[in-house]
């Protein structure tokens, strides 16, 4: 989170206002725009999609080729329209989505402490 913005609320509350709040560093992916420049996407954009999809897990790796996207023992998932719903979640946000893969899986890969990450960034 990042703190006091100077001057007063619009709407006259004497709350402090806050410049902006982020989601854990770890959790964010950070994507080419289409000017060239790079812009970080936020978890919450790939929830809005991936909460929908029927599995008994999830976890989105970003590498240098594209997304990984790996389903835990899914249900009936038509993988063609859930990259095309992460592609258009994506452009949304003003980057250019990258390529996705969609790959059943039959747990979703834990860290050496023992927690399974839903967003991992890659190298």
């Amino acid at each position: 989170m990042k703190l006091a913005v100077d001057g007063d609320c619009g709407c006259g509350r004497p709350y402090t206002l806050l410049e902006g709040i982020q989601g854990r560093v770890q959790e964010t992916l950070r994507f080419a725009r289409p000017d060239g420049g790079t812009r970080d996407v936020q978890p919450v954009t790939f929830h809005q999609v991936m909460d929908t999809v029927t599995a008994a897990g999830w976890q989105i790796v970003q590498r240098p080729a594209g997304l990984d996207v790996l389903l835990a023992r899914p249900g009936e998932v038509d993988t063609s329209v859930l990259a095309a719903s992460l592609s258009s979640a994506l452009e949304a946000q003003g980057v250019v989505a990258p390529s996705v893969t969609i790959r059943a899986v039959e747990t979703i890969p834990h860290t050496a402490l023992g927690k399974a990450p839903l967003i991992v960034r890659g190298p």
